[in-house]
């Protein structure tokens, strides 16, 4: 007789498959994970921070979406299907839970008004580092009792020019997203007495990458601004109240950026008109070299300071 071939067992490997307890029992923790995750961005929601509403529910949405899809592919592939689960659901949430809490944090750092430039003119001369002047024949420059005098006779220039960074760090994706692509505000504040040697002395020019300025001049009686209009015509504004007393120190703010622009004379706001972006040049003093402009100016306890500011539909929004 012919022996039969011997009855083995097959050799060939089992199936993967998915432990359905394990994930069951895990599956819990995981949706309670993904539920705390995408409640908590829900409900930390800032206009300034995150942006548009609607754009910012939608980005969550794919989030929670993308994440549960990773723990579902996971937990199908490896054991415990659960600790699989909540690795994939915590790695992909995570960017984003990440990017939204630092810029909640970044948007009260943002909020801070950060002082750019001080100088109260200590000292006999002027600080060549921090100023940058230029004189007309016969105008003369002192420093003196912690201010600055300039004397500038009529049909000559004489100006300062306070020296600081107006280059903004690039946007990052920490910053608010409301205010990543936004220009500074700045508030310029000093002190300033003058005497009148013709009909103009020019007090302050603001000037703008565009072309566009604000130029201050003192006259007899009263306040001359020359400003831009939305139509972007440049117009003179006379103000009469209060009137300029040369003997007399006078505290000026002028206010230049994208929420607006401003002059305010010894406390009390006398101006305001469009928004100005993107100041390219401050200077102080007498840039005009005709014969209607001349006098002399001093100036102590300068104060430049920036701080970006949300567009004001935003602003409104928040609050």
């Amino acid at each position: 007789m012919t022996a039969s071939p011997a009855q083995t067992e097959s050799t060939e490997p089992a199936s993967a498959s998915i432990d359905l307890g394990a994930f069951l029992a895990g599956s819990g923790g995981v949706a309670l994970l993904l539920i705390v995750s995408v409640a908590a961005r829900l409900m930390t929601y800032d206009v300034i921070a995150d942006g548009p509403y609607d754009s910012y529910v939608r980005s969550v949405v794919i989030a929670g979406v993308s994440a549960i899809i990773v723990a579902i592919l996971l937990a199908w592939q490896f054991t415990p299907a659960y600790i699989w689960a909540t690795a994939g659901l915590v790695l992909t949430l995570l960017p984003g839970d990440a990017w939204h809490y630092a810029r909640l944090w970044s948007t009260e750092q943002f909020a801070q008004e950060e002082v750019v430039f001080e100088s109260t003119f200590a000292g006999a001369a002027l600080d060549p580092v921090r100023w940058e002047s230029e004189l007309g024949s016969g105008a003369t420059l002192a420093v003196a009792d912690g201010a600055v005098r300039v004397d500038t006779p009529a049909g000559f220039i004489g100006w300062l020019e306070p020296q600081f960074d107006l280059e903004r760090p690039p946007p990052r994706p920490w910053h608010p997203a409301a205010l990543r692509e936004r220009q500074p505000d700045y508030t310029i504040a000093w002190e300033t007495r003058f005497r009148l040697a013709g009909q103009f002395y020019i007090l302050v020019e603001a000037l703008n990458e565009d072309g566009r300025l604000l130029l201050l001049q003192a006259r007899p009686g009263d306040w001359h601004l020359t400003h831009p209009t939305a139509e972007g015509q440049a117009v003179g504004t006379e103000i009469h109240d209060p009137a300029p007393s040369p003997s007399e120190w006078h505290q000026l703010t002028l206010k230049f950026g994208p929420s607006g622009t401003s002059l305010a004379i010894d406390g009390r706001e006398v101006w305001s008109g469009i928004p100005l972006e993107e100041l390219k040049r401050l200077r102080f003093g007498e840039t005009r070299s005709d014969d209607l402009h001349g006098g002399e100016m001093e100036i102590r306890q300068v104060r430049i300071s920036r701080i970006i500011n949300p567009a004001p539909e935003l602003a409104a929004a928040e609050e």
